[in-house]
């Protein structure tokens, strides 16, 4: 079992890795399930799903594989999600009130700051 309240979110892929409160098996998503999905036990461990059961998903991992730039954006920006919502979370828990203007500043801040820095750190990964 995961620990409780990780600094850092655990991101992992429907389908492929093990389930951490399942040990042994594999969490499979539908394609209805959202792009980035959590299950209540996951919010309190910092886990993240990426589904790869989603269409677009399903589509680049079919047709051009894991290794394939097109994957690899695909999960770059699933990532983006993740630290958008981790930021916003952060945000509720700090007690502020969330107006539309404040999200949307909030959501523009951490995109270009994560594509900054994607340049620098993920350079090779994503190019």
């Amino acid at each position: 079992m995961p620990k409780k309240g990780s600094r850092h979110p655990i991101v992992l892929l429907s389908s492929h890795h093990p389930d951490p409160f399942d040990i042994g098996s594999l969490l499979h998503l539908t394609g209805r399930h959202n792009p980035v999905y959590q299950r209540p036990k996951d919010v309190a461990a910092g886990i993240y799903w990426i589904n790869t059961s989603r269409p677009l998903a399903t589509a680049i991992l079919g047709r051009y594989g894991a290794e394939s730039p097109r994957w690899r954006e695909y999960h770059f920006q699933r990532f983006v999600d993740i630290i958008v919502m981790e930021a916003l979370h952060a945000m509720e828990k700090n007690g502020t009130e969330l107006t539309f203007d404040l999200v949307e500043n909030k959501i523009n801040e951490v995109i270009k700051a994560v594509h900054d820095n994607a340049l620098h750190n993920l350079e090779q990964y994503l190019l």
